[in-house]
């Protein structure tokens, strides 16, 4: 099964529209959104995925945004969200909270944690893996990217999109 992880979208529509699209073309059912989505603009973009995120530190209308993503049946949650896709065990933050993704990725609890924030695309295999799919939006490295992840091979892709 492969799952789409998306971070730091920022408004940023176009992006999202075309992220979501490369989600579709693969099959993908499942998002995972490391938070900075800021208004709810974004969450019609996501219909149709079973979305699970985080809040991050530029999420400042979060009722409007808890709102609109109970209405297509999200899970987002303040600074962590956790749930397990095809036997992994899988943790979601910004990234904003050091301390926090710290403890995370300590705990020996994930075989996954996704996180955003620094704005950078990475993956770290380990244990757990830790993947940073960049930022969506592209404001600040004019790269949009997202990832997907196989749970089978438990491989991580960087995937640039030109919208």
């Amino acid at each position: 099964m492969f799952v789409g992880i998306i971070a730091d979208t920022h408004d940023r529509l176009n992006a999202v529209k075309k992220g979501c699209l490369l989600f579709k073309e693969k099959d993908i059912t499942v998002v995972l959104h490391a938070g900075d989505f800021i208004s709810p603009f974004v969450v019609p973009l996501l219909e149709g995925f079973e979305v699970y995120g985080a809040f991050g530190n530029n999420d400042g209308e979060k009722k409007g945004l808890l709102t609109k993503f109970g209405d297509i049946g999200a899970t987002i949650t303040e600074y962590f969200c956790e749930v397990r896709v095809d036997d992994l065990n899988i943790a979601i933050t910004h990234g904003h909270i050091p301390s926090l993704l710290t403890l995370l990725t300590n705990s020996q609890l994930y075989d996954l944690i996704i996180c955003g924030h620094t704005h950078q695309p990475e993956i770290r295999y380990g244990n757990p893996i830790v993947i940073n799919p960049g930022e969506c939006c592209g404001y600040l490295s004019n790269r949009s990217t997202v990832a997907v992840f196989d749970t089978q091979k438990k491989k991580g892709e960087i995937v640039e999109i030109n919208y």
